[in-house]
């Protein structure tokens, strides 16, 4: 599932410039670093969000789909940590993070998301 897009980006959202996946503090959790770009001139970094889904064949239908959570207050220019929690322990999942960004006219972009393999904390 490594190839599945979470966000394809749209109105020139920028994209993360890194996204790193771990198991998290507790059971089931997976916490995701996002590594956001500089903001362009007048825009502002109104949000990361990350989502997981079960690591299958593409061709099997998924069997767990963690939701989209936002990590709001994110740092421009640097690292937030988002929290996905209701994984199932110990299986494999692929995390695909992306940005949300407010336009100087105050519509919303979204940059294309990127991916990474993880396996759920025990």
């Amino acid at each position: 599932m490594l190839p599945w897009i979470g966000s394809q980006g749209a109105a020139s959202g920028l994209p993360p410039v890194n996204v790193a996946a771990v198991g998290g503090a507790a059971a089931g959790e997976i916490d995701v670093t996002v590594t956001s770009p500089k903001e362009p001139v007048g825009w502002t970094l109104d949000a990361v969000v990350a989502q997981a889904i079960h690591d299958r064949d593409a061709g099997v239908l998924p069997t767990h789909f963690v939701p989209e959570i936002e990590g709001l207050a994110p740092t421009v220019d640097g690292d937030t940590i988002v929290t996905l929690t209701g994984c199932a322990t110990g299986e494999d999942y692929v995390v695909a993070a992306w940005t949300r960004w407010l336009r100087p006219d105050g519509t919303k972009a979204y940059g294309a998301s990127l991916t990474t393999p993880i396996v759920a904390a025990t």
